[in-house]
């Protein structure tokens, strides 16, 4: 069956089109092989709970969900509330002290685009 000129352009586009979103997806996946991931995992899940530890705050549900999260990106989006539960218990100075160091555990472990940025935006 031979196809026309416009249905072969729209099959050469589609298949261009999942080839660049495919190379795009491993330019953004995290460059580091499962174990290393799985080792960061518990190593940044261990850090969080311990700055929720004995003698400091502890938020119940917060620490469930830290447990229970099977990814690192979980993790970082957790950062939010665990910042939220610092600050309510030692201030908004203590609480960001102790998020650089949790933030910088994050390193390597994310794709580029995930990353914080150490400064703002330029125009």
């Amino acid at each position: 069956m031979k196809r026309s000129a416009p249905q072969l352009r729209r099959g050469i586009t589609s298949a261009c089109l999942r080839l660049r979103m495919a190379a795009l997806w491993r330019r953004l996946k995290p460059q580091c092989s499962q174990q290393v991931a799985n080792r960061q995992l518990e190593d940044v899940r261990e850090m969080m709970l311990s700055h929720l530890g004995p003698g400091r705050v502890m938020t119940a549900s917060l620490c469930r969900r830290i447990r229970g999260a099977n990814d690192i990106q979980v993790l970082w989006y957790l950062r939010s509330d665990l910042m939220m539960s610092l600050a309510a218990a030692h201030g908004e100075t203590t609480a960001r002290l102790e998020m650089a160091d949790i933030t910088s555990a994050f390193e390597g472990a994310l794709p580029r685009a995930m990353r914080s940025r150490p400064g703002p935006l330029e125009l």
